[in-house]
């Protein structure tokens, strides 16, 4: 299996899980007299062997990535890196503070929203080149 697949799995998995771990939820008390939907005992082992699947799966996936940890990581850092820049004020200029008194204020900013979407820009191109090496590894690597 090559690693996308493995996690394309690990994502069904988890959403199995989910939907068990709900079912579990639900349905372990029910009205006496009335049918029960599915049996707890049997969901309940269905679950483990799931989770048992999961983890299994995950440790492949783990010993997979190894040789580019430094890749995925620095791509997570990339994209809280352009949430966070989207979040900078870049007001400039003259501001009144309410509406009932002619109070204002000037604003200025050291990094201009020009400067601020270069920055953005530059740093989306970077994920992009290694979302693609990563795509390439996830394609070509066997687990």
């Amino acid at each position: 299996m090559k690693l996308f697949q493995a996690l394309k799995e690990k994502q069904k998995l988890a959403g199995e899980i989910a939907e068990l771990k709900r079912r579990v939820q639900e349905n372990n008390s029910y009205i006496v007299g009335n049918e029960q939907n599915y049996s707890t005992k049997e969901t309940l082992e269905k679950l483990f062997n799931k989770e048992k699947e999961l983890i299994d799966l995950k440790v492949k996936i783990q010993e997979a990535n190894r040789p580019i940890y430094h890749k995925i990581f620095e791509l997570a850092e990339l994209k809280g890196r352009v949430l966070f820049l989207k979040g900078v004020f870049t007001d400039k200029g003259i501001e009144k503070i309410s509406n009932f008194n002619t109070e204002v204020i000037e604003r200025d900013c050291e990094i201009t929203q020009v400067e601020l979407d270069k920055i953005i820009d530059e740093t989306k191109s970077k994920i992009y080149e290694l979302q693609d090496e990563l795509d390439i590894y996830n394609h070509t690597t066997e687990i």
